[in-house]
């Protein structure tokens, strides 16, 4: 299945006063849609989704000084009382996208270049809620062998991984 590797960072923050626990995302001009993310043990996330930094090899480095102090403003313009805030940790990592164009589509069903190798993703923040659905149809695919009953058929060819 096609996975394209984009790199993802963030800082944790101490703040002098703890947050209300609730996220915060705005679209933030320089850094993508900047996020704030309140922990309960008075911890803040502060980081940055939806830009692109494709790397060409499985290298995590963290960017450069100026990226570090671009989400800080970002979230400073956010939430200006993390003015005050002070940088615990620098930390990044791989995220798994998926290439266009239905990068969002689940998929679900039988690898067909292995034996026996059956995924079900892309289900997003729904996830939890699709799986009470999307377990029950992966446990009847897995015990007939990859052939789908006749009441899931069509779903099975629309979301199989075969189609990427």
């Amino acid at each position: 299945m096609p996975i394209l590797l984009n790199r993802v960072q963030c800082l944790r923050v101490q703040v002098p006063q703890q947050l209300p626990p609730y996220a915060l995302q705005r679209e933030v001009d320089g850094i993508g849609l900047g996020i704030i993310i309140p922990k309960v043990n008075g911890s803040v996330i502060v980081g940055r989704a939806g830009v692109e930094d494709m790397p060409s090899s499985f290298d995590v480095t963290l960017t450069t000084e100026e990226e570090k102090t671009a989400m800080i403003d970002g979230a400073i313009d956010l939430l200006p009382t993390l003015q005050e805030a002070s940088v615990v940790e620098h930390r990044g990592d791989f995220e798994g996208w998926s290439p266009a164009p239905n990068h969002m589509q689940p998929v679900l069903g039988r690898l067909p270049e292995w034996d026996n190798v059956y995924i079900a993703t892309r289900m997003g923040a729904l996830g939890v809620a699709y799986s009470l659905g999307v377990g029950p149809v992966m446990a009847d695919l897995i015990v007939a062998g990859g052939r789908a009953m006749e009441s899931v058929k069509t779903m099975i060819e629309v979301l199989s991984p075969a189609r990427l």
